[in-house]
């Protein structure tokens, strides 16, 4: 009972000190919607309505979804990288981000629509976001990959609702300097 009352204390003078240093959370969010975006497609994912059976079906059958990076290196050359998997370092120069980057969610052979996504990273005081509905990344876009790709936070996420949990993603490098 009297360590209980002592390590209360110990955690609320830590708690005291962190607030008297001035040290504040941060997060830093990037919004990138098309002109079509609708607050409620946030929740796309969240609802088995929005699928067929067969597409369902196979989302159950795979585990969930794949995020799939589409992309091209500095000769023109196709890549396709899963998130969800260590991948080979770029060759040919690494990205060039000056060509299309395109986001697609696969389950099996089913292409699922991109409607609502977040990218992010954080440590333990601050974070950085970037929220699109973009399935062609835009400019806004390929820059935050670039910068997630090449920090070197531990923790690298996708989530497809403000409510789901986190997808643990795998950067994809080294970005073309």
């Amino acid at each position: 009972m009297n360590f209980n009352k002592s390590l209360l204390k110990f955690l609320i003078s830590c708690f005291v000190m962190t607030l008297s240093l001035g040290v504040q959370a941060q997060s830093l969010v990037v919004s990138d919607f098309s002109e079509d975006f609708k607050e409620e497609d946030k929740f796309y994912y969240t609802d088995w309505t929005n699928f067929s059976v067969e597409c369902a079906q196979e989302i159950i059958k795979e585990g969930g979804f794949t995020p799939i990076l589409e992309f091209y290196d500095k000769t023109g050359e196709k890549y396709l990288y899963s998130l969800l998997e260590k991948n080979p370092p770029v060759p040919n120069g690494g990205i060039d981000i000056s060509k299309p980057m395109i986001l697609h969610f696969m389950a099996g052979d089913y292409e699922l629509p991109v409607v609502w996504y977040e990218f992010g990273f954080g440590c333990w005081f601050d974070s950085n976001i970037y929220q699109s509905n973009r399935q062609i990344m835009s400019a806004s876009g390929k820059s935050f990959l670039k910068h997630l790709f090449t920090n070197n936070c531990d923790f690298y996420y996708l989530k497809l609702s403000p409510v789901s949990a986190p997808n643990i993603i795998y950067k994809i490098g080294p970005f073309a300097k």
